[in-house]
Parts: C-alpha cells; sequence; structure tokens
C-alpha cells in the first residue's frame, strides 16, 4: 500500500469516524499522530495492518477449532464404548491450535482460577499492583499456565522469548538477539572492554540502542494491534471477558489475520524498514496516547507485561551491558528500555523462567523483590490418553515411564497397538546432561536416591549452588526465595538411580568412592549415615563377622564375633517381636527413622517403631548419630551408635576420641535421661560392649589415618568403620535390585509391612504395652516429569516441546475431524462430560482410569493396587513443557 491509497483509506475512515464535527481539527490530530506511518519505508507495514480484523474476537463470535480423537472406520459407524469415549472427550471442548493431532491442554477451561479461592489469591500475589514479579521455578511447573490465567483477568501482553512447539503465542521475540549478532551492519559489541577503556562509554551506549531499537519494534506492534482491539471495544462496551480475548488474539494470534504470526511479520515489517529509534519513540508515544484516550483505565489499575522463558535473555550477552551495579544480561536491558518507553503508563512485569539471576536485580525499595516458585504436577501423559482414546492406559503408561527414565517396573502388560507406539515415541529421555557435568547435581542426586531407600522420602533442601538441578528438570524451588530446591519426584530419583548404578561413575549408587570425591559443596553427615544404613543391612544376611563393619578396639569382644541386625517391636499385648534385618526390595520401605522430635526418638527406643535404624540429628547438616541393634549368637543384644561428625570427610587427621565422646549415651541424651533407662533395658543387654550397652563407632571416613592410639583405653571398647570389607559387600550389591526397590517404594507395593510377620520371635517383656502410632508416609510434592518431543519425518530429528502446552505428536498423522466454524461444534459445558447417551458411565470410566494413571504416574500406587484418592490440592492442569534453548 503506497501513501496515497493509506492516506486515502485512513481519510474515509476518519470520515466515518467524526460524522459532522470538524474535518480540519480531527485532521490535524490524525496526521499528526500517524505521521511515523507515512514513512516510505513502512509500505509493507501499512498493508500488512490493514489484514488485521478484530472484531469477531471482540465480540465472541469466532468459532475455534476443538480436540476430536482420530476415528476410525468401524469407530465412526458409533459403535461400542469407543464412541462413547470419543464424545466424553469432545464434550471436553480443548482447544486445537496448529497442531489439530494435540490438544492444548493448558488451554482447557481457561480463565477458571478466578473461581477458586486458592489459586485466585496466588494470582493476586503474582499480579500485584505493588511490584514487579519474578516467577522461578523448574520447567513444567506451571509457569506459563499462571501467567494465562493472571492475563485472563488483567489487560496486559504475553511475550515469549522462546517458541515451543504448541504454537502458542507470537515468535516477535525468540529471534531478535540472534539477529542482533549476526548483522553485520550493526555496531554490536559482545564484549565490552574494561570500564577504564576510552571507548567503553560509547561502546555501551551503541549496544543499548540497539537493543532499545530491536526490542521496540516488536513493543510497537504490540500496542498497535492493542490499541485496534480497544477501538472495537469501546463500540459496543468494555466487558471483563475483553481482556481474556485479548490473551486469546495473542495466544492464537493467526485468528487475527490471514497470515502466519501477524505480530512477528508486523514486526519484521518494522525492523526491515529500519527507521530510526526516534521515530519508534515517536510512534510508540503516539500509540500510547490513543489508547489512553480509548481506555480510560481506572484509578489503582495496572497493565502487566508477561516476560515468559525469561531464562533465555537472562543468560545472554552478560558482558555487552552494565551499569553501577556492574554487568547484566541482555534481560536487564529489554525490560529497562520498555519501562523507559511505555512512560507514564502504569506497568507491572511478571517474569518468569527456570533460572533468572537474582543479583541482576537489586533493589532498594522493593521493586523487585518479589520472587516466586511453586510445585510442579505434571500431567504430560494425559496427551497420550487423549490421543489415543484413553485406550491401553497401562500399556501407555509403561511406555510413557520408559521412555523417561529408561527403566520399567511392570512388564507383563498387554501390547496397545500401532497406533500406542506412535504415541509413546513422543516421550524421550530425561536426560543427563546435569548429572555429567554437574558435580553438585551427581552427589545431590545420589542423596535423593539414597534417602528414598532408606527413608522412602526425597530431599526438600538440595543445595542451590548449581542451578542445574533445576535447569534440567531434575528438582524444582520450594520457596519464594528459590534458595530450597527439591529433589523429590519419582520419575526424576528412578532416573538418577538408573544413571547412577553404572559403578564408573564419581557417585556409583552402592560405592563408598562417591564420598572420597571432591565437590565445590559439603557433603551432608546424614547422607553418609543413610548410606551407612544400607550397607549395615545389606553386610547383615543373618549373622555375620562384625569385623567387616567394625574395627573394635578393646574390650571382651572377640575380634571374629558373629552377630545379626535385628529389629525389636513392640506388640499390643506388651510382647516383643524379635526379626532379622536384611537389605532387599522386599524390605519395609522404611529402614531409617529420621527422628525429628523427642518423642520420635523415645517412641523408637521404646521398640514402637517398625524402622531398625534411627538417625538422631540436632540440626540440618550438622553431624548426626546412627543407632541400631545386634544380636549375637547366644542370644545376647547391644546397641550400636555410629557418630557422624560434620567434617566426617576431611582430609586432616580425624578426631576419633571425639567422634566416640559425641557417641556415648551421656552426650546424646542429657536433656533425655528417660532414653538412657530405656538403654538399660534392652532384653540380654550384652556387658561387653561398654557402659549401658552401646558399641559407640567413629563415623569419620578417612580411617587410613587411624593407629593403634587412636581411641584411648579409656574410652574402650569402642570401633571405627572397617571401609575397605564395606566396600566390597556394597559391590554385592544388585543394582537392578536398588532400582526395584525404588519403584516398588514408589509404588506403595512393598505395603509397608512390619518385618516382624515375617519371622516372629517372641519375647517376654514388662515394658508398657501401648502400641506407637506409625508415622504416614509423606507425600508432598512428590510428582512426575517428563519430556515430549516430536519426530519430523522431513527432517529426520527431534524437536523438544512445550507439553505445558500440551504439544506432542508427530507431523505425520491422520487427519481429525475438527470442530470448527463450519462444523457442529456442541455447546461447551461448564462441567466435565456432556448430556449424550452414556455419559455418565463414561465420565465414571475415565475418572476411575485417571485417578489409576495419575496415581501410578506420581508414585502413589502402582498398577496393581487401587490407588488413593488424589490429595485436593493437586493440580492436574498443565502438561509437561520443555524448550530447546
Amino acid at each position: 500500500m503506497n501513501n496515497l491509497t493509506f492516506l486515502e483509506h485512513y481519510e474515509r475512515l476518519m470520515g466515518r469516524e467524526i460524522g459532522n464535527g470538524s474535518k480540519s481539527s480531527a485532521a490535524s490530530v490524525y496526521f499528526r499522530r500517524n505521521a511515523w506511518r507515512f514513512n516510505p519505508r513502512l509500505g509493507e507495514f501499512n498493508k500488512d495492518i490493514s489484514c488485521i480484523n478484530v472484531t469477531d474476537i471482540v465480540d465472541g463470535k469466532l468459532k475455534r477449532s476443538m480436540y476430536v480423537p482420530e476415528e476410525e472406520e468401524e469407530e465412526q459407524r458409533g459403535t461400542g464404548s469407543t464412541a462413547e469415549m470419543i464424545s466424553f472427550i469432545r464434550n471436553l471442548q480443548i482447544p486445537l491450535g496448529e497442531r489439530e493431532e494435540i490438544p492444548l491442554v493448558i488451554l482447557y477451561k481457561l480463565g477458571r482460577f478466578q473461581d477458586d479461592p486458592l489459586l485466585r489469591e496466588r494470582l493476586d500475589r503474582i499480579f500485584s499492583p505493588s511490584h514487579h514479579t519474578f516467577l522461578v521455578n523448574t520447567s513444567g511447573s506451571g509457569k506459563t499456565k499462571l501467567l494465562f490465567e493472571g492475563l485472563c483477568q488483567r489487560w496486559g501482553f504475553y511475550f515469549t522469548f522462546a517458541m515451543d512447539g504448541s504454537g502458542l503465542g507470537p515468535n516477535d521475540l525468540a529471534h531478535i538477539a540472534t539477529n542482533i549478532r549476526l548483522n553485520l551492519k550493526l555496531k554490536w559489541t559482545q564484549y565490552l572492554p574494561p570500564s577504564s577503556d576510552p571507548q567503553y562509554a560509547s561502546l555501551l551506549q551503541a549496544n543499548l540502542q540497539l537493543v532499545h531499537n530491536a526490542f521496540g519494534g516488536a513493543l510497537l506492534v504490540r500496542l498497535f494491534v492493542f490499541k485496534l482491539f480497544l477501538e472495537a471495544c469501546s463500540k459496543e462496551g468494555f466487558c471483563q471477558g475483553h481482556r481474556q480475548r485479548w490473551l486469546e488474539a495473542q495466544l492464537l494470534p493467526d485468528d487475527l489475520a490471514n497470515l502466519q504470526d501477524p505480530f512477528n511479520m508486523l514486526q519484521l515489517d518494522v525492523r526491515n524498514a529500519q527507521l530510526d529509534g526516534s521515530v519508534i519513540d515517536d510512534a510508540i508515544a503516539q500509540v500510547l496516547e490513543e489508547i489512553q484516550e480509548i481506555w480510560d483505565m481506572p484509578l489503582g489499575e495496572f497493565f502487566y507485561i508477561a516476560l515468559d522463558e525469561a531464562n533465555v535473555p537472562s543468560r545472554e550477552y552478560l558482558r555487552a551491558f552494565a551499569d553501577e551495579h556492574g554487568q547484566y544480561p541482555l534481560l536487564k536491558a529489554v525490560i529497562r528500555s520498555w519501562q523507559q518507553r511505555l512512560g507514564h503508563l502504569p506497568v507491572r512485569f511478571v517474569v518468569a523462567g527456570t533460572v533468572i539471576p537474582e543479583e541482576y536485580f537489586p533493589s532498594a525499595t522493593d521493586e523487585w523483590d518479589d520472587w516466586l516458585s511453586r510445585h510442579r504436577y505434571t500431567a504430560s501423559y494425559l496427551t497420550l490418553l487423549l490421543a489415543n482414546r484413553f485406550e491401553s492406559p497401562l500399556y501407555l503408561l509403561k511406555g510413557f515411564i520408559k521412555g523417561l527414565t529408561k527403566y520399567v517396573h511392570f512388564e507383563h502388560v498387554e501390547y496397545g497397538g500401532e497406533e500406542a507406539d506412535r504415541y509413546i515415541d513422543w516421550v524421550s529421555e530425561v536426560g543427563s546432561n546435569g548429572l555429567e557435568r554437574g558435580p553438585i547435581s551427581r552427589i545431590e542426586m545420589h542423596r535423593a536416591v539414597i534417602t528414598y531407600l532408606a527413608t522412602s522420602k526425597g530431599c526438600l533442601d538440595c543445595e542451590t549452588k548449581d542451578r542445574a538441578l533445576v535447569t534440567q528438570d531434575y528438582g524444582y524451588f520450594v520457596d519464594t526465595a528459590c534458595r530450597r530446591i527439591a529433589l523429590d519426584e519419582p520419575l526424576m530419583v528412578i532416573y538418577g538411580a538408573g544413571w547412577l548404578k553404572n559403578s564408573e561413575h564419581s557417585a556409583a549408587t552402592t560405592m563408598f568412592k562417591t564420598f572420597d570425591s571432591k565437590y565445590p559443596t559439603p557433603l551432608r553427615p546424614s547422607h553418609f549415615a543413610l548410606f551407612l544404613a544400607l550397607s549395615f543391612a545389606s553386610t547383615s544376611d543373618g549373622f555375620f563377622n562384625i569385623s567387616k563393619a567394625f574395627k573394635i578396639y578393646g574390650g571382651p569382644l572377640p575380634l571374629a564375633l558373629p552377630a545379626k541386625l535385628v529389629l525389636l517391636s513392640k506388640r499390643a499385648e506388651g510382647r516383643l517381636e524379635s526379626t532379622d534385618v536384611h537389605f532387599s526390595e522386599h524390605s519395609p520401605k522404611r529402614l531409617v527413622l529420621e527422628a525429628g522430635s523427642a518423642e520420635e526418638m523415645l517412641s523408637w527406643f521404646k521398640h514402637e517403631r517398625d524402622e531398625p535404624f534411627c538417625l538422631l540429628q540436632s540440626l540440618p547438616g550438622s553431624s548426626v548419630t546412627l543407632a541400631f541393634r545386634l544380636e549375637c549368637q547366644d542370644g545376647q543384644r547391644f546397641w550400636v551408635f555410629v557418630h557422624v561428625p560434620e567434617d566426617f570427610t576431611g582430609e586432616d587427621s580425624p578426631s576419633f576420641i571425639e567422634d566416640i565422646r559425641h557417641a556415648s549415651p551421656a552426650s546424646l541424651f542429657d536433656e533425655q535421661p528417660e532414653i538412657i533407662s530405656l538403654l538399660a533395658e534392652l532384653p540380654n543387654l550384652s556387658p561387653d560392649v561398654g557402659p549401658l550397652g552401646v558399641l559407640r563407632v567413629s563415623g569419620s571416613f578417612r580411617v587410613e589415618k587411624a593407629s593403634e592410639d587412636s581411641i584411648p583405653s579409656a574410652h574402650q571398647p569402642a570401633a571405627i568403620l572397617n571401609i575397605t570389607s564395606l566396600e566390597e559387600a556394597g559391590k554385592r550389591i544388585s543394582q537392578d535390585m536398588l532400582m526395584r526397590r525404588l519403584a516398588r517404594i514408589f509404588s506403595d507395593d512393598t505395603s509397608d509391612r512390619p518385618l516382624r510377620r515375617e519371622q516372629p520371635q517372641h519375647l517376654e517383656s514388662s515394658l508398657p504395652s501401648p502400641k506407637g502410632a506409625r508415622r504416614k508416609r509423606s507425600v508432598a510434592g512428590s510428582t512426575s516429569t517428563t519430556r515430549i518431543s516430536t519426530r519430523s519425518t522431513s527432517k529426520g530429528h527431534a524437536l523438544n516441546v512445550a507439553a505445558g502446552s500440551g504439544s506432542a505428536g508427530p507431523t505425520d498423522t491422520k487427519k481429525r475431524r475438527r470442530n470448527n466454524a463450519s462444523s457442529s461444534a456442541p455447546t461447551r459445558r461448564p462441567d466435565i462430560g456432556g448430556s449424550g447417551p452414556g455419559t455418565s458411565k463414561t465420565k465414571a470410566t475415565v475418572r476411575q482410569r485417571l485417578n489409576k494413571i495419575t496415581a501410578v504416574a506420581t508414585g502413589h500406587a502402582s498398577p496393581g493396587v487401587p490407588p488413593p484418592e488424589p490429595s485436593e490440592n493437586t493440580s492436574r492442569y498443565h502438561l509437561r513443557k520443555r524448550t530447546r534453548l
């Protein structure tokens, strides 16, 4: 469109709008505001903008395509339960995007968070008028869904710095940073010289101006289309629903025009016009002026700009920008540029990503101080179930888990057919880059595996120095300050265990050499103590020579004393049962009680617990003591206290004598004298191991530095670890057995039955009889993760896509029927399901299958046992999201 045609078009438009008013006055205002569009370089922009049509979207008349499963010939005849299932899925009204074989589950019931008080409160905190917000957590934790829901209730823009396979959102920012670097015509300095360099100031200013110009075009385009949208809204009167419709127009921009991604097309038009930065500044200012005249923003209300996948620009061009706080990345430069251009418009930024270094956004006014995170409950496998019409759910689940972890626990599942195999191919492996390259991630994964094997719980306090735990999707942030990472999701731990079982790794699962390596962070005594518990339980297969576990100093104990690990459990009638303990896949889920309170500690020493080991710890990260019982062949028993000091791997000569002192009952229980009396009440207490029948053991790792006089005679009998023999025992542990045990823990298949039911040996006891309550298994944050990829037959390679947007699947699938504007789309109902024949039965069937599959995939049940009811705070709304950066 040339400038003359453009002028004629807008004169007609102006005449319609001002009616009989003063055309000369209106023309003056019009020319002033649109002077930038008369630039001859913007011919393509004017042509493309004329194609934008927002009327149907504003009026809510646009009929979008909804997902319907693929139907075979026999299914089209409407026979059997398959037809009911298809009807049920159709009535879910799950939107479709560019890929018609993939349901966009992330858009299911979009805008319904406002109906839930807890979710609404969370959104109010994220989209707060008092501050900008950073929403930081691992991929798939629901950040994008929260952005969508927040913008359904508030006016704003949605931008993403990295596109995924869902096609949701414009692709107007993802390529800008690369274009800056590759454009040889631009005076770009990727690495600024020292501030003392004479050219430093000019080079810095040139970089800032380049970013200002490059990203200003995208902002201008979004503002201009927003102005057109507001103009259409004003004709009929504004309503709350317009905000969600504006968001949907940004997420599915092809609905705006017969153009592929019109926002990106217009942004490219502006970029190719090579306008001076001042022209873009003036254009943005004029468009803002028009917006504020059309839209009377209520006092106290803010406009929100959501920046998704902000982890990408937070790691780009780290040495190209600087201020008084030091150097900073591209993300900060873009935000500052847009803040400057938006002028007096009350704007708040909501910035979401996996890792956004907090040091780049210091603030003395709390402006950037709200850093939020949340748990994830990944539901990616629902895409597979929907695509396969909920058929062969266990076969799909098996393939889903195997594809992610390269391990599958249940083998005997009926074949699901070629269609199911095709959908399983969407799933790709988690990936080991973080474990291979990051020693902190490696040792924390080892700790998580050991903790699960010993206590059936994951780790909620992982080290944050290496963010690979989050960026590689193994863990997630659990606190608002992003200072604690949880590593407790079954699929991630199973994958890590499978990777660690290779004995060649520096952190092999059962190898003591794991603790002999150097790590950038101190190793935790509790980690080593739990590892020792597994080692002792594995060594004790019936009676064993205790010299294989300890080197004993002094006392009357024979060096080759046979003993076995036992669990004493009190029955309701007051009797004690003795049970042999050996570590296997069928052992009770909890081998170790981590006594977090005096009450738990007391109940263990009263034999009211089912764990054969008890871990005593005063403070997290401090020294710990591992307590257990051994029984000799003559029936005598004694306690073993292994004290692991805080610096148990220190290179300096260990203070074995200090460990022995700390392992003494008087030191451990100085504030709990009742436990000391319970020690003496152990039936058939051996008098040969020391006071109160306690063999004190130093848990220091550097036993090679021990000598004959390491423990003076006054503190004998005592012992140190026999690392050499324990290492040999560890090599004999079946790694496949460990994997099966983990799988059973996650699937609740150990039934949590106490060992005493297997080998009861009754003992008379005068101890009190009330039975202590057993601790329930904690399942908080126990979730699954997936990475989904598509395979293109034309290019022959895999592309990671965002299941968070429901995006997965191959491109070479058969055509599916679509419910679009030309078809008889069913009326969307507020609840799941429909009113057709068999709907109620189908809904019940699907709920039953979903509850089962969800529980299994997230470790709350196994394929062979009924699942528990999902917890009230469990979220199922989002799919796994993964973007290739």
